[in-house]
């Protein structure tokens, strides 16, 4: 009887783990540029009012892109999807370094919002083929501490290369940190290189009534429920990311500093998402939800009320609690989206997860840049506050219970 050595991991466990390996040098970068990106917008001398068409410009062309890219994952597998997309995402970082005025930026940001939906739909979709249904809390739950470990990462080490860059001629230094993306998109790039296949083996009717199937699917409430929580969910930490940049320069604070807090709320979503299976032996998953946005909502009233010196630690703590909050938010409405889609077509469900959210990226932040141009800085942390009452509010009138599966329906 052949034995398998011990030194070689079970094919499930070496896709996990490529994928993750994967995932995390790609949104190490991802969050890097993020908030460089309002640097380098305003080294260009883009007013805060404007800053919130760099998230219009990273979903626009994403939107239109994401229901394909699922089904190319699903037809052709992952592994193609993620190779092209972490390409793509290297070569808008590189034009982010370049850009010499706003409409370049713009366009830097179109490719890397591509870059990062196409990487984000195969990483998904090997998460979610990897295993049965009910591990899915468990992979995603995994999943999501890497993308958190990205998140705390990313934002840490751009504030670091800047700050050695602004020793130059550069106010910010974003050039220098955004170049870094470059680096970490072509090292993502070449692991991708090495993932296995993903693709599901159903007949090709089936493929080809792929959309209308999932079309049934997203028709139910449940699943109408989870798109819009979980767009809410990653509205709040990129609308984060892109305006606390605007917000440190309003009060004084240095880009250490404000890279430092974007890295604090990541490092408390990453303890939430370890404690994830813990918490959901206590409370059900809608209870989560709730409870966690209510008290992200909570702590985020607070910062601007209070002054300078103590206004940087009161930001930490409220950072860290809205990070426990939000944590739990992403892996709980992955899983209950991927439970609402049919086997055969997951990745077209998360292509639809990801359209709602770019088309949410597209009109929340340039709203956001207004209220907060015309209203104050303040409105940058209330308004976040506003945003995950309306999560807890959604989540608790539907009544939800993400446990709940949708079998697999069949095409006309």
């Amino acid at each position: 009887m052949h034995v398998r050595s011990r030194s070689h991991p079970e094919p499930k466990v070496y896709r996990l783990r490529a994928t993750f390996a994967c995932a995390l040098l790609v949104h190490v970068g991802i969050n890097g540029v993020r908030p460089m990106s309002s640097y380098r917008a305003l080294e260009l001398g883009v007013g805060t009012e404007s800053l919130g068409l760099l998230n219009l410009s990273f979903g626009a062309v994403a939107l239109l892109l994401a229901m394909p890219l699922g089904s190319a994952a699903d037809s052709r597998g992952a592994k193609p999807v993620i190779v092209w997309s972490v390409a793509t995402l290297a070569c808008g970082a590189g034009l982010a370094t370049v850009a010499p005025n706003f409409s370049v930026l713009l366009v830097s940001q179109a490719l890397c919002g591509v870059g990062l939906v196409g990487s984000a739909v195969g990483f998904h979709s090997l998460v979610a083929n990897v295993g049965p249904l009910s591990g899915g809390d468990t992979r995603f739950g995994t999943f999501s501490v890497v993308v958190a470990t990205g998140q705390l990462i990313g934002p840490i080490l751009a504030g670091a290369v800047a700050e050695f860059g602004m020793a130059g001629n550069e106010p910010y230094g974003a050039r220098g940190a955004l170049l870094g993306v470059v680096v970490l998109a072509v090292m993502g790039a070449a692991v991708a290189l090495v993932l296995p296949d993903s693709r599901v083996s159903v007949p090709a009717t089936v493929r080809k009534n792929g959309t209308r199937a999932v079309g049934k699917i997203l028709r139910s409430g449940s699943a109408r429920r989870a798109l819009l929580v979980s767009t809410l969910v990653f509205l709040a930490v990129d609308l984060l990311s892109t305006f606390l940049p605007a917000y440190g320069v309003h009060v004084g604070w240095s880009i250490g500093t404000v890279t430092v807090l974007l890295g604090l709320r990541a490092a408390a979503s990453i303890l939430s998402r370890l404690l994830l299976g813990r918490l959901l032996t206590l409370m059900r998953r809608s209870g989560l939800l709730v409870g966690g946005s209510l008290l992200g909502a909570a702590a985020l009233v607070i910062p601007p009320l209070v002054p300078l010196p103590h206004g940087t630690v009161v930001a930490a703590v409220a950072l860290f609690i809205f990070g426990v909050g939000i944590g739990v938010g992403q892996p709980i409405t992955m899983a209950w989206l991927v439970r609402t889609s049919p086997n055969e077509h997951r990745s077209l469900g998360i292509g639809a997860r990801l359209s709602v959210i770019q088309a949410g990226q597209i009109l929340v932040p340039p709203a956001m840049g207004v209220l907060v141009a015309f209203a104050g800085p303040a409105w940058i942390f209330w308004g976040l506050s506003a945003l995950l009452a309306s999560v807890a509010a959604t989540t608790r009138r539907g009544g939800v219970d993400p446990t709940a599966e949708v079998a697999p329906v069949e095409p006309d």
